[in-house]
């Protein structure tokens, strides 16, 4: 755990959903790469770059095992954001090509494809899932090429049926594309059986370290990305007169990757998958639970949090006072009380605007770390805040 300040109150860490903190195994996954075996991969045979060969190709059978895929459909990247950029940019897109996405994405799957298509926005509630028919309405408006979309909101925890919505797409021949960064430490995800083409997350918002992702993607699926990204690594031959791709997912590996980062995420991956599932859920939905209880109870805040049974562990606040803002509780609650939680719009500026909360959101996001306790001393720092300035 992270040391506490100078105030001797303990740290409370409540902004996973920006970034985990990371168990010790992983940080000794990175260590022992740095100080045993540090060398480049696939390119030499020496004994040092066999050995981290050796571990890099172990990370990608222990990510296919965590992702419910084999170990060839899985491609490493730098984060989430990357992933959906390699496939926006794959596809081969023209800009009359429109892809489908609902109001509440993040804004790494808003961007790549408002760059490259024409958006059809999917309406929902603020707190609700995307509901299958209105899914349904946009397909037979716009026709769309693509239908991306997150597994669960990191505003409110709203967590999508991913099987159900991917199902409609593929009736109506469309790829899909999944963003799971809020949901890959959470549920197992069982690539092969989820129906999306795609499938894209973060290593940092799962116990793992930052700049380390992974796309996942169905075999014809990835033989029909073009890489846009090319150079050592990626090619098989090169000559005068031009090259030759390695097999997938090689070549959408160009350069020397994060090999410490790819380590240390297989060490993330194990440590998740060796908690009993029922185990993780129960806890999870223990913190969810009572930050339903007590966000409603506190005095001009607003709660933002779905009301599935099902929802992550998070809840976001809108103030109603003028002059409280966001991010004026979050420097409060982080200087006098050690807590630290996130503010602003939570890359989601239309979800946030949907809701009205232009000025700015705070952000309670817990994890397998935390307890009954951190979410009641929370949210009695927020009250005391707000009763004292409203």
């Amino acid at each position: 755990m992270l040391a506490s300040c100078g105030s001797g109150k303990p740290l409370r860490y409540l902004d996973s959903a920006a970034t985990t903190l990371k168990p010790s195994t992983v940080i000794e996954a990175e260590r022992e790469y740095a100080t045993s075996y540090t060398a480049n991969i696939h390119r030499g045979h020496h004994r040092l770059s066999e050995i981290a060969s050796e571990k890099y190709e172990t990370a990608r059978e222990v990510m296919g095992r965590f992702v419910g895929t084999a170990p060839r459909n899985i491609i490493f990247t730098k984060n989430a954001t990357e992933s959906i950029n390699m496939v926006a940019n794959g596809f081969g897109f023209t800009r009359s090509d429109v892809v489908a996405l609902p109001i509440g994405e993040h804004h790494s799957n808003i961007l790549p494809w408002m760059r490259l298509c024409e958006l059809a926005w999917i309406e929902h509630e603020v707190c609700a899932p995307v509901d299958g028919r209105t899914l349904e309405e946009v397909i037979a408006t716009n026709r769309p090429r693509m239908f991306v979309f997150s597994s669960g909101s990191n505003v409110t925890g709203a967590v999508n049926d991913i099987r159900t919505l991917c199902a409609i797409a593929a009736r109506h021949g469309i790829s899909t594309c999944v963003d799971a960064s809020q949901t890959a430490s959470h549920e197992p995800i069982e690539f092969d059986q989820l129906g999306c083409d795609f499938l894209a997350f973060s290593g940092h918002k799962m116990f793992g370290p930052p700049g380390t992702g992974v796309l996942a993607g169905r075999p014809e699926a990835l033989e029909r990305l073009t890489p846009y990204v090319i150079g050592g690594g990626s090619v098989a031959s090169v000559t005068r007169d031009g090259f030759v791709l390695r097999d997938v997912p090689y070549r959408f590996e160009a350069g020397t990757p994060n090999i410490s980062g790819v380590i240390g995420l297989a060490a993330a991956a194990q440590f998740l998958s060796a908690m009993p599932i029922e185990e993780r859920r129960a806890h999870l939905v223990t913190l969810s639970n009572q930050m339903s209880e007590r966000g409603v109870r506190i005095p001009g805040a607003r709660s933002l949090m779905s009301d599935q049974p099902d929802r992550l562990p998070l809840v976001s606040f809108a103030f109603s006072t003028p002059h409280i803002t966001s991010d004026t509780v979050a420097t409060s609650l982080s200087e006098n009380h050690n807590i630290m939680v996130r503010s602003g719009s939570m890359c989601a500026h239309p979800l946030v605007h949907r809701a009205g909360a232009d000025g700015g959101l705070l952000r309670v996001s817990a994890h397998l770390y935390n307890s009954l306790d951190d979410i009641d001393e929370t949210c009695n720092a927020i009250e005391e805040f707000t009763t004292r300035f409203s």
